[in-house]
């Protein structure tokens, strides 16, 4: 059940890298180097797969060296399949932009699903001069389903709920058969963790419009919400917040792109799900970032005990709160 989405969506990106190379190729006529519109063609291609990003998966605009990256990838793949294309005398075939569009779309693919998983392994892959991975088997201790007594409160963390967006499913492959069962699913992991006296800083994206004042009336605790670019406007919601706790601060934000250029501590942040994982995994100590987007913690709320627990300031990344764990060196 969950293929068909795939497929669906991979169909739309090849029609989208098609029209971008017809785009590309009326826009830039004039050009007679080869190279100047192979390179201009790459860079119009990959802003129009930004842009088409930003407005399906809420990604900010960012001209930094993962859009540099992309860029390169794509010039490169719009000459290798140019060039393919041109050997077998094909530039002038009617289905010349779509074969382009495929060709686009497979070497991304390859590079997201090949090359840069390798690159990972290797990058933080075991080796005498770092620390070996922890060996701790459960990184995450399914809590009773009883709430905590009111004397003892515990603190907890999670974003990026989004309750009755069905499309998230999907985007982030969330192992739900439809929104309904999602909602009841994170509804019910929430309340069997938490209790009525505990506190919770939700990290914003509660749920769809127009619905979070009555979703929030059926979760557990005292709620410290930080506002998402999905929620309703709520009086008391706030952009950011210090949380000091047992002596160590935590910024806490929705998007970790709209951290106060003055906080130079940890972040602890949501927004980026499981979709951007190299730079945004559950863990990344190189940036002091710490994501509770609801994928990568179980869909249920983090205790912030858990974090002290891991000695999280000694950890050089952790991808998901189930992933091995990757020590400074």
């Amino acid at each position: 059940m969950n293929r068909f989405p795939k497929f669906f969506w991979s169909i739309i990106w090849i029609i989208i890298h098609a029209c971008s190379v017809l785009l590309m190729s009326i826009l830039l006529l004039g050009i007679t180097s080869d190279i100047a519109f192979i390179i201009l063609s790459g860079i119009g291609i990959t802003l129009i797969a930004k842009i088409v990003r930003g407005h399906t998966l809420h990604e900010p605009f960012l001209l930094n060296g993962n859009f540099a990256f992309w860029i390169g990838i794509t010039v490169f793949s719009f000459w290798f399949v140019r060039e393919l294309l041109t050997f077998f005398n094909e530039l002038s075939s009617p289905f010349y932009f779509l074969m382009m569009g495929l060709g686009i779309y497979c070497c991304s693919q390859v590079v997201q699903r090949v090359v840069l998983p390798a690159l990972h392994r290797t990058k933080y892959s075991h080796h005498p001069r770092s620390a070996p991975p922890s060996r701790q088997k459960p990184n995450y201790v399914k809590p009773s389903s009883r709430p905590p007594t009111a004397n003892a409160p515990r603190t907890f963390l999670i974003s990026d709920l989004h309750l009755g967006h069905r499309n998230i499913i999907r985007f982030c492959h969330r192992p739900f058969d439809s929104v309904g069962s999602m909602d009841r699913q994170l509804i019910k992991k929430w309340n069997e963790t938490v209790g009525p006296s505990d506190r919770v800083y939700f990290l914003g994206d509660l749920s769809r419009r127009g619905t979070t004042q009555k979703n929030l009336a059926l979760l557990h605790g005292k709620i410290t919400f930080i506002f998402g670019n999905h929620d309703d406007y709520l009086k008391t919601a706030k952009h950011h917040e210090v949380l000091t706790y047992k002596g160590h601060s935590f910024l806490l934000v929705h998007d970790p792109t709209e951290v106060p250029k003055n906080w130079t501590g940890w972040v602890i942040h949501g927004h980026k799900h499981n979709n951007c994982m190299s730079y945004y995994p559950f863990i990344n100590g190189t940036k002091k970032r710490i994501n509770v987007s609801a994928e990568l913690i179980g869909y249920r709320p983090l205790d912030i005990e858990r974090l002290l627990q891991l000695n999280y300031d000694s950890i050089k990344r952790m991808d998901t709160i189930n992933s091995k764990t990757y020590r400074m060196s």
